[in-house]
């Protein structure tokens, strides 16, 4: 995925929800045009904002949003950058980094009993050290992304 986001105090929650889907989003709490800009030339990241003071600034590294409900929001931002096939679950919901593979024995102890005797696979944040594994969560999002109607547009010429 080549577009990187930054998501202003406006819209953390489509932060997370892009991180789902394993795109580069980092969050800011700021909400000040000026700061936002500078951190947006800086960063060379498109900032995902729905604050109505950057209409007049008219900078093309600058997308405002439409809406104030997270799936439209996502939905928009998906189809405004053509964003298809991203790699799911790939990246920290808290902290954007990159997820690296665990061996399952280096888990042990650090995550519920019940997930460790019956999952396999897990992955670790090299940043924050938190744990994923794919149980019902992962499943959870993946059903909640096909009833917005996302998961037909990011897969539109994949089988559910």
């Amino acid at each position: 995925m080549d577009k990187k986001f930054l998501c202003d105090a406006t819209c953390h929650r489509l932060a997370r929800w892009l991180r789902f889907l394993g795109i580069d989003t980092e969050v800011t709490s700021e909400y000040r045009v000026h700061p936002l800009l500078r951190m947006v030339d800086k960063s060379g990241r498109i900032l995902l904002t729905r604050n109505r003071k950057f209409v007049e600034e008219k900078n093309p590294r600058v997308y405002i949003l439409n809406s104030d409900f997270v799936f439209e929001e996502l939905k928009e931002v998906i189809e405004q950058f053509n964003i298809k096939n991203p790699s799911l679950f790939t990246r920290c919901t808290r902290c954007n980094e990159v997820l690296k593979k665990i061996d399952k024995e280096k888990v042990k102890g650090k995550v519920p009993y019940f997930t460790y005797r019956h999952f396999d696979e897990f992955k670790i944040c090299p940043r924050c050290d938190k744990i994923y594994w794919q149980g019902s969560h992962y499943e959870l999002i993946k059903k909640r992304l096909v009833k917005e109607g996302i998961w037909e547009i990011l897969f539109s010429h994949q089988k559910r």
